[in-house]
This record gives structure tokens, sequence and C-alpha cells, in this order.
């Protein structure tokens, strides 16, 4: 489903084929969709958490031993943040 929680169809993805398309394709899709869902109007809220999210696995991964603490807080961000900017495979209709 989309954020607004209706079912997304393949055309709005970019997908023109029929049928559920191959792996690669969909990673492709997914990745080309959370790139729009990000330089669209995100509620402030939302983008900040994936701001906060972002800049703490960036910290995370600095320190020489990794920041827990940090890490995960920004998995906790991640969870959250998924539904919004992935689709689930199953919810699309990729015949239209």
């Amino acid at each position: 489903m989309a954020g607004n929680g209706k079912r997304l169809k393949g055309s709005q993805l970019g997908y023109r084929g029929k049928g559920v398309p191959d792996r690669n394709t969909i990673l492709k899709l997914q990745k080309a969709h959370a790139e729009a869902v990000l330089a669209s109007l995100l509620e402030s809220e939302t983008r900040a958490k994936y701001g906060r999210m972002r800049d703490l696995f960036a910290k995370a991964s600095r320190a020489k031993k990794a920041d827990e603490k940090a890490l995960e807080e920004a998995e906790k961000l991640a969870i959250e943040l998924a539904p919004i900017f992935q689709f689930d495979v199953d919810d699309v209709d990729w015949d239209k």
C-alpha cells in the first residue's frame, strides 16, 4: 500500500510490464520509489526522523568501535520509516 493507504499501481512505480516483475526490477523500483518519496514534500516530522536516522547511522559507522546506542536508535527509526519508503510487492497491482 502507498503511504496514504491506497493500493499502488505498477505504472505509478514506472513499471510497464505485465505480472510481477523479477527481483532486480523490483529492487530498482523500490529504490526509485524511496527516492521519489524522499524528494516529495514529506511531513516535517517524517523528514526530521529520516535525517536523524541518517545522522545516527553515520555516527555509528564513524567510530572505531560501533556506537551501539546510536545504531540501535537508528534501526528503530528505520523500522518505523520503512512502510513510508518501501512498498509491499503483494500490495501492488502490477497489471495497471
